[in-house]
């Protein structure tokens, strides 16, 4: 009975949650324009992804090229930025070539704040 009673306030807290918050306070992923895919921010964040992946994989891949991409700002007054990127790899310069999509969140030109890979898979 009292884990029936839990669940009844879960969901009332947060159905009353979701009802003080505003309208359209939902994030939206906007395209990376193709003139901007080689900008030094969007190069960075790429090549952080593909540093994060090798580290934790031993993957040994090199960045080629950010094929397109994505931002999602935060919405509500949260905090930084996800960015969702197609970009192609190798394997050791010369090596074989794949297509990856990896997204990240971080604060762009932040030092106090932590970017996180939050994916990166072969697409």
């Amino acid at each position: 009975m009292r884990s029936l009673q839990a669940v009844v306030v879960a969901v009332v807290l947060v159905a009353a949650i979701a009802a003080t918050l505003p309208a359209g306070t939902g994030a939206v992923w906007v395209p990376i324009p193709a003139g901007d895919l080689n900008s030094l921010l969007v190069q960075q964040v790429a090549r952080f992804a593909v540093l994060l992946h090798d580290l934790s994989r031993h993957a040994n891949l090199v960045l080629v090229k950010v094929e397109r991409g994505a931002i999602e700002r935060s919405g509500a007054g949260g905090v930084g930025t996800t960015y969702r990127l197609d970009l192609t790899a190798e394997s050791s310069p010369g090596g074989s070539r794949w297509l990856y999509r990896c997204e990240l969140r971080g604060v762009p030109a932040s030092i106090s704040a932590t970017w996180k890979l939050l994916s990166f898979k072969a697409i």
